[in-house]
């Protein structure tokens, strides 16, 4: 196995570069790493009972349109890739003895070599210059990687996984690359997918089923860290657009804006997560909702809230649910709970949906199916609002939907109206009889 660097070195060496190094070759010919694309219509507004909160949330809402927000959605390109000395550890992949900045992958091991440069006792400004020198290197000095030329017969599928339990990691980060595998010609190997605890929960073999009958058998989910001399993956284009020697991004922020060149080190991934989807999340939309058209199914509701039943030690209901519901029902709304759905009965009620509503969870990952102009409205906290807005974002402009996301309060019940937001994991959201008739009323005005 390949010596790859401690995450904590300096980060001008610790990232493979396109055209400089080698290991890493493309099916297909050149391409633009990123293209403009119509998204999503998203929105935002604060309910919560205190003056606090709502003023913080417009605040933040202000922050991230002037400093995180493109004037345009964009796509980054995914592409099957060839690589030799691939290692797949700690959810991060590695290119011979670099790591690899390539989709979530690339987003994880980015803020993971940053954590670990600032407890060895460096400067987060230090980390964020030396960072954006190792882009610079590649745009000076870098290219396109060459395509490969050689044989595809016999080699292995390889992806990373986070976690196969989350149903927004698995659909988002794994499932949607094997979309892929059809654009391989002479593709014969198995697919292997790399992850710490391979034992796969139910809904992840019925998706497969569902969505991909036809690599029954060929799927294989083993523990990492794993090495393979030589085996086909994925290589997305968001992080290799700023390697490029064309790549900058002149005309996808207003002349003035506070974004200037790469200054957010490794920040830029919220900034990736918000305002773009890769390639491989519209092929997914595209193959399931063409599978979920050919099944056959009784009427069902096009507005409703989606209800969450809690599992042993994961329930993150809130109090006032059930006022929620009886308010919408008197309007017209029916409740469906995801999980009770077989996968494409799950894909097919997402996209007949006309307006969809719940509180923040994995379930907004079927955004990724909804109908264009769809109105879907996410009830959180200003922990969720600040923390995961990216998370379900890049989803919603895949499906041109109109997004909405409502703060409220927080199930908690410490001395301070704003709990600490990091390092407690997520707080409930908590709504008052008065936050639940402003919510109603904006669920209805989206419809």
């Amino acid at each position: 196995m390949p010596n790859l660097p401690e995450l904590a070195d300096d980060p001008r060496t610790l990232f493979w570069k396109p055209g400089i190094d080698d290991g890493l070759y493309p099916l297909a010919d050149a391409r633009p790493y990123w293209s403009v694309v119509q998204g999503a219509l998203i929105s935002s507004i604060a309910i919560s009972s205190h003056r606090k909160i709502n003023i913080r949330w417009h605040s933040e809402d202000e922050h991230l349109t002037a400093t995180r927000r493109f004037l345009t959605p964009v796509q980054y390109d995914s592409m099957p890739v060839v690589v030799e000395n691939l290692t797949v550890a700690n959810t991060y992949m590695g290119v011979g003895d670099r790591w690899l900045l390539s989709g979530t992958a690339g987003e994880r091991v980015v803020g993971a070599a940053e954590r670990a440069w600032r407890r060895q006792g460096g400067e987060k400004t230090d980390w964020n210059a030396k960072f954006n020198d190792h882009f610079a290197q590649c745009r000076d000095h870098g290219g396109q990687p060459t395509p490969w030329a050689g044989p595809i017969a016999g080699l292995d599928f390889v992806l990373e996984a986070r976690n196969l339990k989350n149903y927004f990691h698995f659909k988002k980060e794994l499932f949607s690359n094997l979309t892929l595998i059809n654009e391989i010609e002479g593709f014969d190997g198995q697919i292997i997918i790399v992850c710490e605890d391979p034992h796969a929960p139910g809904f992840v073999l019925k998706f497969l089923d569902a969505v991909f009958p036809e690599l029954a058998g060929r799927v294989q989910f083993v523990q990492g860290p794993m090495h393979f001399d030589r085996a086909l993956t994925v290589w997305h284009g968001d992080f290799a657009y700023f390697q490029s020697p064309t790549g900058h991004i002149d005309g996808l922020f207003p002349p003035d804006h506070e974004f200037t060149g790469l200054t957010l080190g490794a920040s830029m991934t919220k900034v990736l997560r918000h305002n773009g989807y890769h390639r491989s999340v519209a092929k997914l939309r595209e193959r399931s909702l063409g599978l979920a058209a050919q099944i056959d199914a009784p009427p069902w509701p096009d507005r409703f809230w989606v209800g969450r039943r809690p599992t042993p030690g994961h329930d993150r209901s809130i109090a006032n649910e059930d006022r929620i519901i009886a308010e919408l029902a008197r309007n017209g709304f029916g409740v469906v709970y995801f999980e009770d759905l077989s996968p494409l009965r799950q894909i097919q009620t997402m996209a007949r949906a006309k307006t969809m509503a719940s509180f923040h969870g994995a379930g907004f990952t079927n955004l990724i199916y909804a109908a264009n102009g769809a109105k879907v409205v996410e009830l959180g906290t200003l922990q969720t609002g600040i923390q995961r807005l990216g998370d379900f974002s890049g989803l919603a402009h895949v499906s041109q939907a109109d997004y909405s996301v409502v703060i409220a309060d927080f199930e908690y019940d410490g001395p301070r109206v704003i709990p600490p937001l990091r390092g407690h994991g997520l707080y409930p959201v908590r709504i008052s009889n008065r936050g639940v008739d402003h919510l109603v009323e904006h669920i209805l005005d989206q419809t």
